[in-house]
């Protein structure tokens, strides 16, 4: 059975957005030796139950604990969490298109979707962006539904979504200011309705708890927000000037590949004629408010990335520009007269599909022969669970229970929290009391040599003073190739009855 938002797409269609998703949600089991530290940090927020981290709202790591639960803390949870959210993006895009595009077309914009970064490899990064690229979609949807028609359910659901979002990442609030602005330009009479006044509802008491949260932590994630915005200042005169182009050229990474599957189309314009549109002067009308809302929402959070580097003189990270290009190929298909049984629209059928297929391929070859061609593992095959068994043993030998507490180096106290069989908790302050940490013990982790390592290391031991024994463990990466092993450096803060 087809899902009811987008009845005119066919079953091929959902096929292959599902094997598309299966595939990145059992691969990486196979070809991913050790989680990436995003995951690390997904999981263990979310078996916490904070309602937010100095960064983010905490929904991501929600949605990852509960399927980690129902799972039974299975290896593929990650994937399968990240998966959904993918899947359920591009039904988003596909319910997009199909206000726009034939059938044919409102597919095609979602095959082309599925070669974008975020979406195919990189979905192996389980974290904000993830679930951002959901709700925004979503949002967007929902909110051309409800200027459309003005129906109550589609503002509330518009309102539901936004919010939800802001739980994800703030920048989603980018698309409501488009959203806003669009109504303000085109509609500003449906600020006379309920409709307007219901999303906002929505979305505010959605919302309220985390702006609590922030009222309590004296604004910590605007604050996250505004220093992380951008890490790449442009010392110069016409820094201001050459900011906005150094944050486009980054993002034409992320828009090449998905660009690609068009190209047959406009090397094939005025070769074949698209059938003509039924028109009459209620179609056209909507055809225009789909053709502004879609401008609004797309144009708009761009320009605010490019305002932002014009006044600030530095480039917004890459990263940022994940929202950008959901509706990329969507907004170009709009502009191009197309019929989608010729040639070159097959031709663009047959590059959509080919596209996320070779990116697969480059992916399992890239992962496997990383170690070879660079002398040395990633963290894709940092050997986590190995230190995790080496720790709890070390940990067991001297100390009757399980490991309550790890400090130090985050990386590996991730990976001994994470694969190790007590779960132990990472000492954090948002989480547990520093008289908590020296009441039950807990171990310390450091790489010698490793400057950042050191650092926390450091941290660790001004809170904490340690001058017990150090363990030195030595293991092999989990790769054939001969790599140097991982040296890790083992403390032991005993509990306080020992």
């Amino acid at each position: 059975m087809k899902p009811s938002a987008v009845p005119a797409l066919s079953d091929r269609y959902w096929s292959i957005l599902l094997v598309f998703s299966l595939f990145w949600t059992v691969a990486p089991v196979f070809v991913i030796a050790n989680y990436r530290p995003d995951v690390m940090e997904m999981i263990l927020t979310g078996q916490n139950w904070v309602l937010a981290t100095p960064k983010h709202g905490a929904l991501t790591c929600w949605l990852l604990e509960i399927v980690y639960t129902l799972t039974g803390r299975a290896a593929v949870a990650p994937y399968l969490t990240s998966q959904i959210c993918v899947f359920l993006s591009l039904a988003g895009i596909g319910a997009m298109s199909a206000r726009y595009l034939p059938p044919k077309g409102a597919a095609l914009a979602a095959f082309c979707m599925m070669s974008y970064y975020f979406f195919h490899f990189e979905s192996t990064l389980y974290n904000n962006n993830t679930t951002l690229g959901l709700f925004w979609i979503w949002t967007a949807y929902f909110g051309l539904r409800s200027v459309e028609s003005n129906r109550k359910r589609w503002w509330l659901l518009t309102g539901a979504a936004l919010g939800l979002g802001i739980y994800c990442k703030m920048t989603i609030v980018f698309l409501a200011f488009a959203i806003v602005l669009y109504l303000l330009a085109r509609s500003p009479r449906r600020w006379l309705s309920p409709g307007p006044w219901l999303t906002t509802a929505a979305a505010f008491v959605i919302y309220l708890p985390l702006l609590k949260w922030n009222v309590d932590h004296n604004f910590a994630q605007f604050a996250y927000a505004a220093a992380s915005a951008s890490d790449n200042p442009i010392p110069s005169l016409f820094g201001h000037l050459a900011a906005p182009l150094a944050f486009l050229a980054e993002q034409l990474l992320y828009v090449a590949p998905i660009s690609l599957p068009l190209i047959p189309l406009v090397a094939g314009r005025g070769k074949t004629a698209a059938p003509p549109l039924p028109s009459d002067a209620e179609t056209e009308k909507l055809r225009s408010i789909r053709a502004v809302y879609l401008a609004f929402v797309f144009f708009v959070p761009l320009a605010i990335e490019l305002l932002f580097a014009l006044i600030s003189g530095s480039a917004p990270r890459g990263a940022l520009g994940c929202h950008l290009w959901y509706f990329f190929p969507l907004l170009l298909l709009t502009r191009l007269r197309f019929d989608a049984e010729s040639r070159p629209f097959r031709a663009a059928e047959t590059v959509a599909l080919a596209v996320p297929a070779v990116i697969m391929v480059l992916f399992i070859l890239g992962v496997y022969l990383a170690p070879a061609i660079e002398g040395h593992a990633s963290r894709y095959h940092y050997p986590g669970k190995q230190l995790a068994e080496a720790v709890t043993r070390l940990w067991r030998e001297r100390y009757d229970g399980p490991i309550p507490f790890v400090i130090g180096d985050e990386w590996l106290t991730q990976n001994v929290s994470v694969y190790g069989p007590d779960r132990a908790r990472l000492w954090d302050p948002l989480w547990a009391t520093e008289e908590e940490f020296r009441r039950s013990g807990g171990v310390l982790l450091w790489e010698e040599g490793n400057e950042e390592s050191m650092g926390r290391k450091a941290e660790a031991l001004a809170r904490f003073p340690y001058e017990g024994e150090v363990i030195s463990l030595t293991i092999p990466q989990q790769t054939p190739f001969k790599v140097p092993a991982a040296k890790v450096r083992v403390g032991f803060y005993p509990p306080a009855e020992k």
